[in-house]
């Protein structure tokens, strides 16, 4: 997906924008446990005053047309595409052979300013324009995890948007990018994956997310182009097919969770901030806040047993995660859980039992850490779920048997694994291969009342 191109080619291709950009323009309150997940490093926390080498600096107009040239190729796109240039914009003026030396030693290269603590990446890799763009898909979740670049965090990428909308708008038409989204049950009592079959198969999925609901039905949501669409898979395993559930077009991140009363909560993120959609026997009621302070990179929520409703967000800025709790009385307001500043995922799931169990993902070494809820307790504290260092991103969903299944995706394989936390401090399995395909992008997963579990899969 990622080809590499040369110093020299990616010259060639500063030029040949350069010249097609000339010829266009010439026709036209905290909470008393708050617990840090243990360590992480940040990657380009210094800034993004890059240094750039006197011979490569080109003009900033056929720049960004390089940086929108090599985000597309890399697999960026719609939204995510015109935030990948932005952001290139904002790190490095889109000059390819920019260098930042940071305070701690470290060193930023090319044009999205990648940290050396990624070594997996070469210095030559980094100072070639289309291996820089394949290295920032890789660390940005395929353009779903924006955390790790500070000119993100901090706004300052918003300045650059529409210098970076017209260089996305001079791109010849790409083809067309088929993303469809697979459904791959694992049967209870050992009976094994059924292997994936197409949930929904539309080709213009951006984000997906799914939640079993107490008759045994699934919903799964799809996000495409700012709009939300609800398909849910009846109990005899056909599916109903897509239906509009959030129709405002401006959506930019979804989660569902489903509660014991039958209702299921849709949130939805929209420039920072957070709104609560309730579907129950008598439609969808709209959607009001469940958290206004507009600064809410991530989410994830989670049903529990007592029918309240659990919001996660993490904070752009200072990678803070918070709890927010709908109750009978509406919402408690946010409180912190982890204030490391290190988190850059988060995943939540509830047990029968009344706990819940948040996973954090964070950067530099890619570890996931589980952190449990439990009533009248709170929280233990992060441990590690997953020390492999080849996380990039996470689902987790609770089972009826009070078991909990974490399911990762690798970064440069693109292979789904499963581990598992036994019940009654039965610990991890270790993870196992749950989809080996290595063509997977985001992944979503959920369970049913009779055990069986669903990983959705967006390809």
């Amino acid at each position: 997906m990622k080809k590499l191109v040369t110093m020299g080619r990616a010259a060639t291709m500063l030029a040949a924008v350069a010249a097609a950009a000339l010829v266009t323009a010439g026709s036209a309150t905290a909470s008393p446990v708050a617990v840090a997940s243990p360590v992480a490093v940040a990657p380009n926390t210094e800034g993004a005053a890059a240094a750039a080498h006197p011979s490569s600096v080109a003009a900033p107009f056929a720049a960004s047309d390089l940086c929108a040239q090599v985000a597309s190729a890399a697999g960026f796109s719609g939204n995510n595409l015109l935030i990948a240039v932005s952001v290139a914009l904002a790190e490095s003026s889109c000059n390819p052979s920019a260098e930042n030396h940071n305070t701690n030693g470290s060193t930023d290269y090319g044009l999205w300013q990648i940290n050396s603590i990624h070594n997996q990446y070469t210095v030559a890799c980094l100072l070639d324009a289309q291996c820089n763009a394949g290295a920032a898909w890789d660390i940005s979740s395929h353009g779903t995890n924006w955390n790790p670049w500070v000119t993100y965090t901090n706004g300052a990428y918003r300045s650059h948007e529409a210098e970076a909308q017209a260089a996305i708008d001079r791109l010849a038409p790409p083809p067309p990018v088929i993303q469809d989204v697979f459904d791959n049950d694992l049967r209870p009592n050992g009976g094994g994956w059924t292997g994936p079959a197409i949930s929904d198969g539309g080709g213009h999925v951006a984000q997906m997310a799914v939640a079993g609901m107490a008759d045994g039905t699934v919903h799964l949501e799809t996000l495409s182009n700012g709009i939300v669409y609800d398909n849910t898979r009846r109990t005899d395993g056909t599916w109903t097919g897509a239906s509009v559930s959030d129709g405002g077009g401006h959506v930019s991140q979804i989660a569902i969770a489903s509660l014991p009363n039958g209702s299921l909560h849709l949130e939805t993120l929209n420039a920072g901030i957070v709104y609560d959609n309730v579907l129950t026997s008598q439609g969808w009621s709209g959607v009001s806040v469940s958290d206004g302070g507009g600064h809410v990179a991530q989410m994830a929520i989670a049903g529990l047993n007592d029918n309240t409703l659990h919001l996660e967000t993490l904070t752009s800025g200072n990678n803070i995660v918070w709890d927010n709790v709908l109750g009978p009385n509406g919402w408690s307001g946010a409180k912190q859980v982890d204030n490391g500043g290190h988190v850059d995922q988060i995943a939540v799931a509830s047990l029968p039992n009344g706990t819940m169990h948040l996973e954090t993902h964070t950067s530099g070494n890619n570890y996931v850490w589980d952190n449990t809820w439990s009533p009248g307790t709170g929280w233990s504290g992060p441990s590690i779920a997953d020390g492999g260092g080849h996380v990039g991103q996470i689902a987790i969903t609770g089972m009826p048997d009070n078991s909990m299944h974490l399911e990762t995706l690798t970064t440069g394989n693109n292979v789904v694994w499963d581990n598992t936390l036994r019940a009654n401090g039965g610990g991890w399995t270790g993870p196992a291969v749950a989809d080996g395909g290595g063509h997977v992008i985001q992944i979503a997963v959920t369970s049913r009342p009779d055990g069986t579990m669903h990983l959705e899969t967006l390809t």
